[in-house]
């Protein structure tokens, strides 16, 4: 199959993204919330639609115009993928098939209704694919793996798969940076990098870096389009949860009625908590972000800031937008 062919089949499933029916969302997005109570009709509808976005002639030979993808003996990538967000391993999932390896991807059972579709879509429109899609139950058979997990996980990836060529992917979180010129369309972005998801994913802001006069009972009101969060009953547990938590520890925070701030210099908070921590310099705000950048997936915000993405733009990634910034493709490349 040629790199050409390849390249078809995913256009073909952009298209079909885009021209999904209400109907035939409504069974695809029905099945994939029987598995996972966290994918709501709008987040499987954005996942979807941001996938299609890329999927376009330009945006794809922009991405892989770099790499030569000229495989001549394909191996066979064990694919781990998480399965905290809907389509979350999609990125992984159409890196290798690209570059033109076998995958064996060991599914999360909270994601596989969708991945599976997918699958399903690209094997219509190029049958030679179905020899290249293996879902499996254990990775035998693996020359190289892609894991994504938590830092637990992890370990257990490092000590039964270290010994072949890999990527394994821990926590991260991501991060914003607020001068106190934001704007209502600003914010409104902003709401969007923290809440999409409900916050679950790894590009969603958990923290917030503010200027000394920072007012978290504004910041809370400018928010307030996102209450709708709290009415899925997952969501809403974990607010309620944390605030009793924070109540019997005596500990001062601030309540939004759908999420709880903290003034704290960690990192990474809990679902329904936001943390902030006021800075006094910029610049030194800066050095502190770079050395926390083994913990960060995304910095928000319109500072002057090597990667910095424009707020409202977290849950929108590029194909050149890597994972944990580990070029997949180029580590899939070099798999001779």
């Amino acid at each position: 199959m040629q790199l050409s062919e390849r390249i078809f089949a995913f256009l073909q499933l952009g298209k079909k993204f885009s021209s999904l029916t209400q109907k035939e969302k409504e069974q695809l997005y029905n099945r994939a919330k029987a598995k996972n109570a966290w994918f709501t009709f709008d987040n499987i509808d954005f996942s979807i639609q941001q996938i299609a976005n890329n999927l376009t002639r330009e945006k794809m030979d922009d991405w892989l115009q770099d790499y030569s993808l000229s495989i001549s003996y394909p191996k066979n990538i064990g694919l781990v993928t998480a399965g905290n967000i809907p389509l979350v391993g999609f990125h992984d999932f159409i890196s290798v098939l690209l570059s033109g390896h076998n995958l064996m991807a060991k599914l999360s059972s909270q994601d596989e209704v969708l991945m599976k579709y997918v699958a399903q879509v690209i094997i219509e429109e190029q049958p030679e694919f179905k020899n290249k899609i293996n879902f499996v139950e254990k990775l035998n058979n693996i020359d190289a793996i892609i894991a994504t997990g938590s830092n637990n996980s992890s370990r257990y990836f490092e000590y039964y798969f270290g010994k072949y060529p890999n990527i394994i992917r821990k926590n991260r979180t991501s991060v914003a940076v607020l001068t106190g010129r934001e704007n209502d369309t600003e914010y409104q972005g902003l709401g969007e990098d923290i809440f999409r998801y409900f916050g679950l994913g790894c590009r969603n802001v958990a923290k917030i870096y503010v200027p000394q006069n920072f007012n978290p009972a504004e910041f809370i009101e400018r928010l307030t389009p996102w209450q709708v969060v709290n009415e899925n009953h997952k969501y809403a547990n974990n607010y309620y949860y944390n605030r009793s938590v924070y109540l019997l520890k005596q500990l001062p925070f601030w309540e939004g009625g759908y999420f709880l701030m903290l003034e704290t210099e960690d990192l990474y908070s809990p679902l329904a908590v936001l943390y902030f921590e006021k800075y006094h310099d910029l610049t030194k705000l800066k050095s502190k972000i770079k050395n926390q950048e083994n913990q960060l997936q995304c910095v928000v915000g319109n500072i002057d800031y090597p990667g910095a993405l424009p707020f409202g733009q977290a849950q929108k990634p590029a194909w050149k937008d890597y994972a944990d910034n580990l070029d997949t493709m180029k580590f899939l490349n070099q798999l001779h």
